[in-house]
């Protein structure tokens, strides 16, 4: 039931129609005890007429009041107006992630603060025991000062008690795909045990992250088809077309963290949306030092060691998985660094003519080099997952050997550069 400008539900005047879904109605509104804009979600008439179900609404609303949470909309009541149920929440101006997608691809910067921001809220929600279960671009808003705010908590799920406890509203489907029935979620963004009717926790939410990272990334969805039932079937078999062929220019690692949100299998995900928030924080740090970008970026990495190269453990739910340990990885690096460091003190040019021709290196006059180039080392182990670790070698050396007096280091970005220019 569409309500009219003008109208009025308690306190709440309507003033314009904010957007419509399988849930509800959401309207502009007025709050004239408290002068100020608000939204409201008015229920839909089926869900009204049942006590059980309206008990279970209010009962969320109670626990969704008290997520206090910078990048969620808050909600401010849940009430009744006439027979017409209806939630209270905090009006955002801004626009929806989905409409920004229109334009295409967003800014790999925007993109990763937009994702961290709402792996934030999640992680929020998450632990007050609250799974979204529709996590999608048009439930997110951004605001001009590029703050995110989660919308649409008011009809998410509270979590089970327990790891294999269930209850009837884990079944996300009510009706086939192709039927007129209710499906609790938006199929592009649906994970797989959501779209197979099981049990879901909050690791359905980090599915549909994963989705939303993926098109803000390349400005398509990592599964897609001609209706319904076809993006479900592309969700439960299909493995998405890589980063890298649709945008060259991401970050490396942006690929590596988006396939571990979109494993079919959620023992196989992240485990949380800290982790996720981690390794996104860590990646911006690098973009904004230039480092981790395809090669057909030419900014030259000059940072430090990125943070996304740590190896993390295998009980941590990072996206990188190469079995190494932490200690085993730290201590290689610095062992190279050290040999070359210590090979050029010891082989510098010495000016004292006292020592010994037999004592002196015969070598190649080092006073002639005062730049040298660091290049990836190579990967012959054949693990995909290791391949990390090549650049985050070479990164580490180039930082070690920039404390090497009147030595300057070339990154490799710039060594190719320079060959490319002499070759041409």
């Amino acid at each position: 039931m569409a309500l009219e400008a003008g109208t009025n539900l308690g306190p709440y005047e309507i003033l314009s129609p904010l957007g419509a879904g399988g849930m509800g109605e959401v309207y502009l509104a007025t709050d004239s005890k408290l002068d100020r804009k608000v939204a409201i979600k008015v229920l839909p008439e089926s869900m009204t007429r049942d006590k059980e179900r309206v008990a279970r609404f209010e009962r969320e609303a109670k626990l969704l009041a008290s997520l206090n949470h910078s990048n969620i909309a808050a909600i401010h009541g849940f009430d009744d107006s006439d027979g017409t149920r209806f939630l209270v929440m905090e009006y955002v101006e801004g626009e929806t992630l989905g409409s920004r997608l229109r334009s295409g691809p967003v800014a790999v910067e925007d993109a990763l603060d937009i994702a961290k921001q709402i792996a934030a809220a999640l992680e929020a929600a998450h632990g007050q025991g609250v799974i979204h279960r529709d996590l999608k671009p048009a439930n997110v808003m951004v605001t001009k000062e590029g703050r995110v705010k989660v919308l649409d908590f008011g009809l998410a799920k509270l979590a089970a008690a327990g790891p294999d406890a269930s209850s009837p509203d884990d079944v996300t489907m009510s009706a086939p795909l192709t039927g007129r029935g209710m499906i609790l979620g938006t199929v592009p963004y649906m994970s797989p045990e959501q779209l197979q009717g099981e049990p879901v926790d909050h690791r359905t939410d980090l599915f549909s992250l994963g989705v939303m990272l993926y098109e803000m990334a390349t400005g398509q969805r990592p599964f897609q088809g001609k209706n319904s039932a076809s993006i479900t079937s592309s969700i439960l078999r299909d493995t998405p077309r890589p980063l890298h062929e649709l945008n060259g220019v991401l970050p490396r690692h942006l690929g590596r963290i988006i396939e571990h949100c979109l494993e079919k299998d959620a023992e196989q995900r992240f485990q949380s949306a800290k982790d996720i928030r981690n390794e996104l924080r860590a990646l911006r740090k690098e973009v904004d030092s230039g480092g981790d970008f395809s090669e057909s970026i030419s900014t030259p990495a000059t940072s430090a060691v990125p943070p996304t190269l740590t190896p993390p453990s295998t009980s941590s739910g990072s996206a990188m998985s190469a079995p190494i340990r932490r200690g085993e990885f730290w201590i290689g690096v610095g062992v190279i660094a050290t040999i070359l460091i210590a090979g050029l003190w010891f082989w510098r040019p010495r000016d004292d003519s006292s020592t010994s021709p037999e004592l002196t290196p015969r070598v190649v006059d080092f006073a002639a080099i005062d730049s040298l180039a660091v290049l990836p080392f190579a990967n012959d182990g054949g693990d995909a997952d290791a391949e990390f670790l090549c650049d985050g070698i070479a990164e580490s050396v180039i930082n070690s050997l920039t404390s090497v007096p009147e030595l300057r280091v070339i990154s490799r970005n710039t060594a190719f550069r320079r060959c490319a220019g002499r070759n041409s």
